[in-house]
């Protein structure tokens, strides 16, 4: 069997460690096997899932490891601490023998990516990737990105907040990149650095979208980049085996609850993994959208909250949220393997959409 394997092109992964990343690249990894390839999963030692992984042994500061530690601070440590121990450890696998045909980088991942010169993968939409692409074009052309707050420009005008971005339609001015609480420089720097790379070393790119929902926003990115744009998505729908690794224990009541309405009529509500929630705020939406409704909130996703606990309801919205919704750490709803199972396809079903501008599934 060993002996088999090396004798299969491997390909070389390398997801960002935190859960929206990790789950679309192990359900690449899976997809790729089942067509026969061999495939090698490097990771970093900081959220390292229990999964059997080559680690890279990066030496990642302390101080940017913790809960509350601003994500773009982490991206960019991360990106620094990483690049010569992945360099390293690819270098050993050519070394060794292995017949590497390429490897894919997270998008995120703008150091490795310089570091190997292949694939990048991209875990959010083509449309928004195209608005990374942008960021220096907007900023030569006045719009202060990323935005704060609800400031569009330099000069900054509340009615054109729904104006449409040219080049980026049907993108508007409001739907341009931010992240609240971050430091502007930072993400600046992190954004170019991320847009750089792609330009610069990526000889294509890999999105988990499919052509029928993006299919000129691919086309787009074709022509800006000259480089292939595959669409391999929906992953967790074409994955053919288990690739889940949760960073979180999942909480299975939710399949209960689910089975418990009809057909489409609950919202589900998931800022991802990296998030950081406006809680009271979202509480007093859940509670007057009329509507049921599953709401994860990530531990750690609070502000002042700890990793142990959910944060307490607002006075006034407590008993109109539990008789309407339900609110978890970490759902345990399926996907890869699981998904197939009859349960719990019946427990999905009763999902009836996502909120603007929310990832599902972290």
């Amino acid at each position: 069997m060993a002996g088999q394997e090396r004798l299969r092109r491997r390909v070389v992964l390398f997801p960002l460690p935190f859960q929206g990343h990790l789950s679309p690249m192990l359900q690449l990894a899976a997809l790729l096997h089942e067509r026969g390839l061999a495939v090698t999963v490097l990771h970093t030692d900081f959220n390292a899932p229990e999964l059997g992984f080559v680690p890279i042994h990066e030496a990642f500061p302390d101080e940017v490891t913790s809960p509350g530690a601003d994500i773009v601070t982490q991206l960019l440590a991360l990106n620094a601490a990483t690049e010569a121990p992945f360099r390293a450890a690819l270098t050993r696998l050519l070394r060794d023998g292995d017949d590497v045909a390429c490897a894919v980088v997270d998008g995120q991942c703008y150091a490795a990516l310089r570091a190997s010169a292949e694939l990048t993968l991209r875990t959010d939409s083509a449309a928004t990737f195209r608005s990374m692409l942008a960021f220096p074009r907007l900023c030569d052309d006045g719009y202060d990105v990323p935005i704060k707050g609800n400031c569009s420009q330099i000069n900054p005008v509340e009615d054109r907040l729904d104006e449409l971005v040219p080049g980026l339609e049907p993108l508007r001015v409001r739907d341009l990149i931010r992240v609240d609480g971050s430091n502007t420089d930072a993400l600046c720097d992190f954004i170019a650095r991320v847009a750089d790379a792609v330009r610069s070393s990526a000889s294509g790119v890999v999105i988990n979208t499919f052509e029928a929902i993006e299919a000129s926003e691919l086309a787009k990115i074709h022509r800006e980049l000259s480089l292939p744009a595959f669409a391999v998505g929906p992953l967790h729908l074409l994955s053919p085996a288990a690739a889940e690794q949760c960073l979180h224990a999942p909480d299975h009541s939710c399949l209960a609850w689910l089975d418990a309405h009809s057909l489409r009529s609950v919202l589900y509500v998931s800022l991802g993994s990296v998030a950081c929630v406006m809680f009271e705020e979202m509480a007093w939406g859940m509670a007057c959208s009329g509507v049921p409704f599953l709401w994860v909130v990530r531990p750690g996703s609070v502000h002042g909250i700890g990793e142990e606990v959910l944060p307490p309801l607002p006075d006034g919205v407590d008993e109109e949220i539990r008789n309407t919704g339900k609110i978890v750490a970490w759902a345990g709803l399926p996907r890869e393997k699981s998904w197939r199972t009859q349960p719990l396809v019946r427990s999905v079903e009763m999902i009836s959409g996502v909120p603007k501008n929310m990832k599902t599934g972290e």
